[in-house]
Formats: C-alpha cells, sequence, structure tokens
C-alpha cells in the first residue's frame, strides 16, 4: 500500500467549505473511500468532474473525483481518503490535516 504526503488544508472560519481532489475512473471499479472526523467536517458532495490537467490542455483524457467538505467545528483533524479495488481492499491512502 502506498501513503501519499500529507498536504495541510488551512480553513479560515468555521462553516467554509473546500474540496480535495483525486484522481479518479469510475469505469474501473477502483474507489476512493473518505474517513473524516463527522464532528469537524461535513461531507457536503462526493463528485466526478473533467480533471485540471485536461481543462488545462496538459492532458487528452482524465477524471477526478471531487470530495466537498464543510467545516464544522475549530480545531485540527485529518481526513483519509483510500483507493480500494473491487474488493474494496486499500491499495493507496491519501491523509489531508485540516485546521480550521
Amino acid at each position: 500500500m502506498v501513503l501519499d504526503h500529507m498536504p495541510i488544508n488551512k480553513i479560515n472560519k468555521v462553516n467554509h467549505e473546500f474540496t480535495i481532489a483525486t484522481n479518479s475512473n469510475p469505469a474501473t471499479a477502483y474507489i476512493w473511500i473518505e474517513t473524516y472526523d463527522e464532528s469537524r467536517l461535513k461531507l457536503v458532495a462526493s463528485t466526478f468532474g473533467i480533471s485540471e490537467a485536461v481543462k488545462r490542455s496538459e492532458a487528452k483524457i482524465g477524471l477526478e473525483q471531487h470530495f466537498l467538505f464543510k467545516a464544522l467545528k475549530k480545531g485540527k483533524t485529518e481526513i483519509s481518503i483510500d483507493l480500494a479495488g473491487p474488493d474494496l481492499k486499500t491499495i493507496k491512502k491519501k491523509k489531508y490535516l485540516t485546521l480550521i
């Protein structure tokens, strides 16, 4: 299993919304699964869209899964977004430290 570095999201205030994007292709049966502290964050939406690389003409194909979170309470928390295969075993973990 691969663990990506931990980027830091600095959120200025409660009720602020922010997005984390991951490369994705739902047709492959590999999915991203999010885990977070529900007392500090709310998952507002999880959607798929064209990747930023495609929008900038740096790639011809590519999708991203966008996780839109809302900050609920001040403090420090961690978001884990794990890539799972068809058997739902974790292949890759991405962790994000969020400061509200």
